[in-house]
């Protein structure tokens, strides 16, 4: 046999398999599939691939909302606007898997798991949770830095003077700990609710009984390909790991404000999360284009703009350059990106009935010891008055809380009564005492004693705790893209088509 001695020479195709048939104009439909693509002018976003996973596992409907909304949250910080959201899961195992299936579809090296964090353990992290997720399956554990790292989330860096004490000496050393962060929490019970910063995103899994049948239709009758399900997960995290951050301009936001403006508690938290959501969708459904260069470098496992630099500075001859350098990611940073009505389209199928006009982190039993008191304040005034449908909520409030009109406020045990009569869960007259209290403080109802029976008496002070934002229809929405012409999406959701 005889030995050759020429080096053979070594080019991208033989790299790069099928590379005589691959050009960067679609690379990413062969190798990225699953970023926004645009078939026979229909627009699908990312967010679809992950709706068709949760559908697979059983998810309703709703679920899959919180499930997008959490998967947005466990990428925010890196894709650029960071969020916090925190989910309630009345049924804690349902809600656990929820938030475990969105883990499966993010980046490993975007996420901090804790079950519990001491403040020892805070300042030994340092800038470990920099550009990170801290995620929790148990808010209670995070209990006693839940402040501090609502201000990190907040301010993007703590600096505290901390006493220190050793042989020789005491005195004082500065601790700093660098974000941005941000912030995925499971809370199994209301009072362990963690997140305090105006922007979070409060969702509640409920587990309803729908929720219930479709989980046990799936165990029982669904046989999904456990490699098929590992694969789509993986090409999630592929779609979300090669994401940046860039500018974005939304040319709508005005419309957005004029929703906002009126009687809506904590409106410029509820604005700064809106931006936040609309920008990141933006970028998620706009990802950069997936190029030679980078699939070279991704096989190698190196940074594909370092690559094509010592590719191109090693003066090696023209067909022998692996790449060819063309700029860096970082012009593709500067470029602003400009949200449109398709954008809004996906922030509004996600977010549609969970932004309320009140403080939409009010735990569902606090909600309906709020209803009760409603209820009773609202048919006690109409037996005694003569409403007519033009007589609005503030006419009513003022009737209530004008001279006399306590004598439409019920007492405790009413309460009590009326609460005990909905169906619902118990609430024994400690908790009730708990809620009221609660309730009070937070400015949703007053009290006062009742001069003859010295009982305390209550009645609301809004009848907006659940009134639902009306988010404008994207059909509404201007941008210097479609400038209101019509387009075919997918919904995430459902993954029908529709056309806005």
């Amino acid at each position: 046999m005889e030995l050759l001695n020429t080096v053979l020479e070594t080019k991208t195709k033989d790299i790069i398999p099928y590379y005589n048939r691959i050009d960067d104009a679609n690379l990413s439909s062969i190798l990225s599939q699953g970023t926004m693509i645009e078939c026979n002018g229909v627009l699908k976003s990312p967010l679809c691939f992950a709706g068709e996973i949760l559908n697979s596992k059983g998810f309703s409907n709703n679920d899959i909302k919180i499930g997008l909304i959490t998967l947005l949250g466990l990428n925010s910080v890196h894709l650029g606007n960071p969020l916090a959201v925190e989910i309630t899961g009345e049924n804690e195992s349902y809600a656990s898997k929820l938030l475990k299936y969105c883990l499966d579809m993010t980046p490993e090296r975007y996420v901090k798991q804790f079950q519990a964090m001491s403040v020892e353990d805070l300042y030994s992290v340092g800038n470990g949770l920099k550009n990170k997720v801290i995620v929790t399956f148990d808010s209670k554990g995070l209990k006693q830095v839940s402040q501090k790292l609502n201000d990190l989330f907040s301010n993007g860096i703590i600096v505290e003077q901390v006493r220190y004490k050793s042989k020789y000496e005491v005195g004082l050393q500065e601790i700093k700990i660098e974000g941005p962060i941000s912030c995925v929490f499971l809370t199994k019970e209301p009072k362990n609710s963690c997140i305090t910063v105006p922007s979070a995103v409060h969702l509640t899994v409920e587990s309803d009984q729908s929720s219930v049948d479709s989980e046990l239709a799936f165990a029982l009758g669904q046989d999904i390909n456990e490699s098929l399900l590992k694969m789509m997960c993986a090409r999630v995290r592929f779609i979300f790991g090669r994401m940046n951050s860039r500018l974005v301009d939304i040319p709508y936001a005005s419309q957005i404000a004029k929703i906002l403006k009126g009687n809506v508690q904590n409106a410029d938290g509820k604005a700064e999360m809106i931006k936040a959501m609309l920008a990141n969708i933006a970028r998620l459904n706009n990802p950069p284009k997936l190029s030679e260069a980078e699939v070279v470098a991704r096989f190698l496992g190196l940074d594909k703009d370092e690559i094509a630099k010592l590719v191109q500075n090693a003066g090696s001859e023209p067909n022998q350059k692996l790449l060819e350098y063309k700029g860096g990611s970082s012009s593709n940073n500067r470029e602003v990106l400009t949200s449109t009505k398709f954008d809004y389209y996906i922030f509004k199928v996600l977010m549609d009935g969970f932004l309320t006009t009140w403080d939409e982190n009010l735990p569902l039993r606090r909600q309906r010891v709020f209803n009760a008191i409603k209820d009773l304040n609202l048919s006690a005034y109409k037996d005694e008055s003569f409403l007519t449908e033009k007589d609005g909520n503030n006419n009513i409030l003022s009737g209530l809380h004008s001279h006399g009109g306590e004598r439409y406020w019920p007492n405790k045990m009413l309460i009590q009564n009326r609460i005990d009569s909905d169906g619902g869960e118990t609430i024994p007259p400690s908790t009730l005492n708990m809620e009221l209290n609660a309730l009070i403080k937070d400015n949703y109802i007053e009290s006062k004693k009742d001069t003859n029976t010295k009982r305390h008496l209550y009645a609301v002070s809004t009848f907006d705790i659940d009134s639902i934002i009306a988010l404008p229809d994207p059909s509404e929405i201007l941008d210097p893209i479609y400038n209101g012409k019509p387009i075919k999406v997918v919904n995430p959701i459902t993954g029908c088509v529709e056309t806005v």
